[in-house]
């Protein structure tokens, strides 16, 4: 609902666009030139998906990186919206490659239940780029991430790329009653979702004021999105990542996890069990 008011660049023919694909390859080399990849640039092929991907910005300017490198990349690329996912071959031509080098697939998929939409298969990389996290509440990154875990190999990484959202908001005070999301939108905050840890924010739309409906947004901190990665990678690290694009200007963090556990519980296990355990917390009284 938020997408058709709050407009994030992610269309490969807006100028803005444009400028982050630049600034997420740039960064996507710097890792190169760091070793990040040092274990994946030496296969014969390297497959990459990307996770709430939108048009699939970011999983395009990485292979572009990777081909660029020499290596062979097969690319997948999923969000819920398939008007997004219809723009990712535009991606392609402005990364000046050709479909015969690269020829990305797009898939409709829910981020939480990834085991699902790819059985049997696996991704020596998976992104998730934009700071999309707020979309997640507390029990639905774990299990992203838990996802992410089983679609890799030993060697597998898993990179995200998020703002530091809450010490921003709690020293900056930026998160106020009312707030402009960018430049045809504003939001009002109504109440905060103990059980799920989400901020719920009435959104209008500019100038006229139009109520569009209630969105909802978890207020992650870097800190804590790095511990859950932990949880089922042995190997975590940090990374600056910085955009200047217009009236956007963001500097975040790039967040790579390697080695993915071998002994952590199953996402199956996790799934299948959340029902039960949100259910016994919704009998509480605290959170009636």
């Amino acid at each position: 609902m938020q997408y058709g008011v709050i407009q994030w660049p992610t269309k490969p023919d807006d100028p803005i666009a444009r400028t982050r694909f630049a600034f997420i390859e740039e960064t996507m080399r710097s890792l190169l030139e760091e070793g990040v990849f040092s274990v994946i640039t030496s296969r014969s092929k390297v497959r990459i998906l990307d996770v709430m991907a939108a048009s699939g910005i970011c999983g395009v300017a990485l292979a572009k990186v990777l081909y660029e490198a020499g290596v062979d990349v097969d690319l997948a690329i999923s969000d819920l919206r398939m008007n997004e996912l219809e723009l990712a071959r535009q991606w392609i031509e402005v990364a000046g490659l050709k479909e015969e080098n690269l020829s990305p697939r797009t898939i409709v998929a829910d981020a939480t239940m990834l085991p699902q939409y790819f059985k049997e298969e696996k991704f020596d990389i998976i992104t998730i780029w934009g700071s999309s996290l707020p979309h997640l509440n507390v029990w639905e990154l774990p299990l992203l991430i838990s996802g992410a875990r089983e679609l890799q190999p030993p060697h597998g990484i898993l990179i995200m790329e998020q703002a530091d959202i809450l010490p921003r908001i709690l020293v900056g005070n930026t998160f106020r009653y009312v707030m402009t999301e960018g430049k045809k939108a504003l939001t009002i905050s109504e109440s905060y979702d103990t059980l799920r840890g989400v901020q719920r924010r009435l959104l209008y739309k500019l100038p006229e004021m139009k109520y569009i409906g209630r969105v909802e947004s978890r207020l992650w901190e870097v800190a804590q999105v790095l511990a859950l990665m932990w949880l089922f990678y042995t190997e975590v690290k940090l990374h600056d990542h910085k955009e200047v694009t217009g009236y956007i200007s963001r500097i975040t963090k790039v967040l790579v996890a390697k080695q993915p556990r071998m002994t952590c519980t199953k996402w199956e296990e996790l799934a299948a069990d959340l029902p039960r355990v949100i259910s016994a917390l919704h009998q509480h009284e605290v959170f009636s």
